[in-house]
Parts: C-alpha cells; sequence; structure tokens
C-alpha cells in the first residue's frame, strides 16, 4: 500500500479509536487469480498484448497516467475484457479518481462478485472516501474469505449507529480467534458512544445464557445494575449466582453493597475482600477500593483494615499503590513516605515516584536528603525542571542561597508552559534574593510574580 494511504486511514476514526482496516495489513495482498489474469491473452491480437504489458511496466513504476493510456487502448481492442477493468481501476485509486475507480471496479464485479481481490480493491475506494454505506456490503463479503474484516465490520458498523450489529461482529471474530484486548476497548466504546443502557444490559444478560458458568459476566452485569441504582436487580444477579455456585465469591460483589446498606460494616468488608481477591476487572476493584475509603472517611475505626487490603491484596498492581499513597499522603505523611521509598527501591528511576518523595522529604523538612535525591534524578533526568526546582529549595533551606538562585535559573531554562511551577521557580528565586540581602533582585521577581499571577490562563 501507498505511503500516502496513511493520512486518508489516520482520518477514519471510531470513538478514539483509530479506525484503520487491519485486513489491510493482514497480510501482502495475493497476486491477481489465475482466472482473472489469465484471459486468454495468447489468443489475441499482439496490439492488445503490447498496450496491456505495457500499463503493467508503467503501474510498476507508478506512472499511473501512462498505464491508463495504454489500458484505454486495450478497451478499444477488446472491450469486454475484465482484466483491463480491473487494472482501470487500481491505476485510478492510485490517482485519487475514486469515482472512475469505483465504475471501473464495478464493472469487474457483475462478471466476478465474489473475487475478493477485486472486492478488496473496491473496499479500500469506499474507506479513502469515508463511504461507510457502501463499504458495508463489500466488508460482509470480505469477512467470507478472512475473519479479519469482521473488526472491520465493527467499525463500519459503530461510525453508522448499528450498534447491535457491530457487537455481533466482535463477537463472531472473538468466537473463532478468542480475546482481544483490541476488540474488548472496541466493543466498550460502542456501548459509551450508543448511550442506550438496555443495549449494554441486553448483552451481559446474552453473555450469561451462553456462558453460564463465567462468573465475571454476573459480575459485570451487577455492577451494571449498581451504576443504575438498581440495587435490588444488582442482588438478582447475586443470588441467582449463589444458587448455581453456593460459594462463589463474584456475588460477594453485590453482597457487599447491600451490607453496606445495612450497616453491617464487617460483613461488607468481608465480602469487598472476597471479590478484590478473585476478581481480574480493574474497574470493579477501583469502584470496591473507593467505597472502602469512604467507609474509612465516617469510620476510621477500619483504617488498619483498609491498609492491609490495599497493601497485601493488591500490592502488585500499581492501581492499587497509587491508591493507597494517595490515601495516605492525605491521612499520614510518614507512611506515604515509607511507602514511596519501598516503591521506589523497586523502581529507581521512576520519574512520579521521584517527584512525590522529594515532595515529601522537603515537606518534612529533610533537605539533605532531597539535595541528594534530586542530584541523582537529574543524572537521569537532566531536562526535568521539577527536580532543579526541589534542588533549589533544599539549597535555599542549606543555607546556600547563591547555588540555590543558579538550580532555580537552570530549571527555567526547561521549563515550558507550566504556569504553577514558573511561579514556584520566582518565588524561590526571591526567597533566595531575600537571604542574600539584594532588594533589587527581590523587587523584580516580586513583579515577575504579579505579572503571571495576573497573566490569563
Amino acid at each position: 500500500m501507498k505511503a500516502g494511504l496513511f493520512t486518508y486511514y489516520s482520518l477514519l476514526m471510531l470513538f478514539g479509536i483509530v479506525f484503520i482496516p487491519k485486513s489491510t495489513f493482514a497480510q501482502v495482498r495475493e497476486p491477481l487469480k489465475d482466472t482473472l489474469v489469465q484471459d486468454n491473452l495468447g489468443n489475441v491480437e499482439d496490439q492488445f498484448q503490447e498496450y496491456f504489458f505495457e500499463a503493467l511496466a508503467q503501474k510498476g513504476i507508478e506512472n499511473h497516467e501512462k498505464a491508463i493510456t495504454a489500458l484505454l487502448q486495450c478497451k478499444k481492442i477488446s472491450p469486454q475484457k475484465s482484466i483491463v477493468d480491473f487494472e482501470l481501476g487500481k491505476n485510478y485509486k492510485a490517482l485519487k479518481e475514486y469515482g472512475k475507480a469505483e465504475a471501473s471496479l464495478k464493472k469487474v464485479l457483475q462478471e466476478r462478485p465474489n473475487d475478493k481481490d477485486v472486492l478488496s480493491e473496491i473496499y479500500e475506494v469506499y474507506y479513502l472516501t469515508q463511504d461507510y454505506q457502501k463499504a458495508i456490503p463489500v466488508a460482509e463479503s470480505l469477512a467470507q474469505h478472512s475473519v479479519n474484516y469482521y473488526e472491520d465490520l465493527a467499525n463500519l458498523y459503530g461510525l453508522t449507529q448499528q450498534y447491535e450489529k457491530a457487537l455481533n461482529a466482535i463477537d463472531a471474530i472473538d468466537e473463532r480467534e478468542g480475546y482481544s484486548d483490541y476488540r474488548e476497548a472496541l466493543r466498550n466504546k460502542i456501548f459509551s458512544e450508543a448511550k442506550d443502557p438496555e443495549l449494554l444490559e441486553a448483552y451481559l444478560k446474552k453473555e450469561i445464557e451462553q456462558f453460564p458458568d463465567v462468573e465475571e459476566h454476573y459480575l459485570e452485569l451487577m455492577h451494571f445494575y449498581s451504576k443504575q441504582d438498581e440495587i435490588e436487580k444488582a442482588y438478582q444477579i447475586a443470588e441467582g449466582l449463589q444458587r448455581r455456585k453456593p460459594n462463589s465469591s463474584a456475588a460477594h460483589f453485590a453482597l457487599y453493597k447491600k451490607y453496606l446498606t445495612a450497616y453491617e460494616d464487617e460483613k461488607a468488608i468481608a465480602s469487598m475482600r472476597i471479590v478484590l481477591e478473585n476478581t481480574k476487572n480493574e474497574t470493579l476493584k477501583k469502584t470496591i477500593i473507593q467505597d472502602l475509603v469512604q467507609l474509612v472517611k465516617e469510620k476510621p475505626e477500619y483504617e488498619p483494615q483498609l491498609i492491609k487490603i490495599l497493601e497485601d491484596e493488591l500490592a502488585p498492581k500499581v492501581q492499587s499503590d497509587e491508591i493507597l499513597g494517595e490515601y495516605l499522603v492525605k491521612n499520614d505523611e510518614n507512611e506515604a513516605y515509607n511507602h514511596y521509598l519501598n516503591r521506589l527501591k523497586n523502581d529507581p528511576n521512576n520519574f512520579d515516584l521521584l517527584k512525590k518523595v522529594i515532595h515529601l522529604e522537603i515537606k518534612q523538612q529533610k533537605f539533605e536528603t532531597a539535595l541528594k535525591r534530586s542530584n541523582s534524578a537529574l543524572e537521569f533526568f537532566p531536562t526535568q525542571p521539577f527536580f532543579y526546582y526541589y534542588k533549589g529549595v533544599a539549597l535555599r533551606n542549606l543555607s546556600k542561597p547563591n547555588l540555590a538562585v543558579d538550580s532555580f535559573q537552570e530549571g527555567l531554562e526547561y521549563l515550558l508552559e507550566n504556569k504553577e511551577l514558573e511561579l514556584y521557580f520566582y518565588e524561590g528565586m526571591q526567597e533566595s534574593y531575600k537571604t542574600l540581602s539584594n532588594p533589587v533582585k527581590v523587587k523584580e521577581y516580586q513583579q515577575k510574580i504579579e505579572a503571571l499571577k495576573n497573566k490569563n490562563p
């Protein structure tokens, strides 16, 4: 495929997902079938052969205008030969004369309606012109030749708001090729774009009917009902799952909501833990953790259990670490500092972790440690202004205002479009010049601070 096509394909997007026909790139297109190529050329006049092979040669060097001229001569000699229309279609497409390309290829399809090479060419024409309605029946025909086109169909149906057909297309390829993160993301985007809760509800019910032993489907439907504030329906699904699997942990997702409502907090926490231990669904985990954090805010006596769950049950998960870290920062900075330090041991060059640790070291007035860690961070991130700022603050508090000014100035050179951090730099410079008894510079940076505060965002 020509590089120029990527410009067009990049425009074809569905719900933020790049909409490139995967089937186009799944494999190198096979040569034309013998039934199409061998059009009894040996029995036609030599002049036809001369023009035809001249057209192929010109197309090979991307001189499509000359190729078309030669092919039109072929049509004068043998107007009915489908191979000529096929080659004309490809050359017109290369020249972006899509109307002529479509007309030529449709002539070939009248004679060979199921030929996948011809279908593939006209399909690309419809993609390039974003004519989704015409592309759909062609993709449906191509899907009979290659399962890859089901993903294209899902995108096309989504673009034309045929959401049920889009979901069916995703299901069709899942059945043949198994689970795919890309298709799962596409499915979720379709549900989001459709803005039809009944569509998602029907899909989840169908999944349970088809795969009654997969607990995750029950869990997702319970989560759906919870988001819709239809708690009783969520309980009914949980009860149905328990009848099928008396020891099911997934049912506890609904049960913990019920326990919270009934103020049976210990039972609620026990059910939360069971779900967290047994589900892989990160969305559900996040929901549970948020509910548990809210419970602790209302009843601080459960804080040890929250911390234990986050540390013991979800420690390998980055998301849970972030939740725990944020919670600790708000409630216990020393615990938060130790938590981030432990994570930093396993990931010493993590940019976000370094920022959090040095920030807490500054707040806790561990200036020597903050200075040392800032210098180490700058060895790996020499153009990150955050670490120059932290270094400057540490130096100023270690009674080295001249060196602090140097660090602030160097950091400002790397600063791009960050008004808040720029303000911190100016305030750091001002404080350093106060220590140096330089009223001119103090006034200069006061003016910079006021100008920046008054500047429109």
